[in-house]
């Protein structure tokens, strides 16, 4: 497995972003919708400008080229005043994917988000449905459970 390091995103990642989303989507439960990279663009810019929002990069450690990312946004809930984090989209290349690397990309989530924002919980998406039971299983090893279910009705 080649060597991974994680970062921060800057601006000259925005192609692999994008190199990257299309593989999410076509590994994701929304394939047969469309994909807008306008929507990707402006989702990773406010990662970059936006205080409430998170993002941290899995990058190659030789190329320096970005192999996965996990995004999260910062609101508030539903019936009170009180800060959540949700995850907006978390996807490593399947050459890059390891437990450390995952573990330690939710890990600065949990930082960022308990830490920064104050946050009284983080919920974490499970769409794939590939691995749906693998995910959860490592989610439930770092502590956290099963919150809701979400189910999807297409046209």
């Amino acid at each position: 497995m080649p060597s991974v390091r994680l970062r921060r995103p800057l601006p000259h990642d925005l192609a692999d972003v994008f190199r990257i989303a299309k593989a999410f989507h076509q590994d994701s439960a929304y394939r047969d919708q469309p994909l807008s990279l306008d929507k990707i663009d402006a989702l990773f810019v406010s990662t970059m400008t936006r205080d409430d929002h998170f993002a941290i990069l899995a990058v190659d450690a030789v190329t320096d080229r970005m192999q996965g990312y996990l995004l999260g946004v910062c609101h508030e809930h539903y019936f009170n005043h009180e800060r959540t984090v949700s995850d907006l989209g978390f996807y490593i290349m399947e050459d890059y994917r390891s437990m450390q690397i995952v573990r330690k990309m939710l890990q600065m989530l949990e930082s960022w988000a308990f830490g920064q924002m104050k946050a009284v919980d983080i919920s974490l998406g499970v769409s794939s449905g590939i691995a749906d039971k693998l995910i959860v299983r490592l989610y439930e090893r770092m502590g956290y459970q099963r919150g809701y279910y979400g189910v999807i009705k297409s046209r």
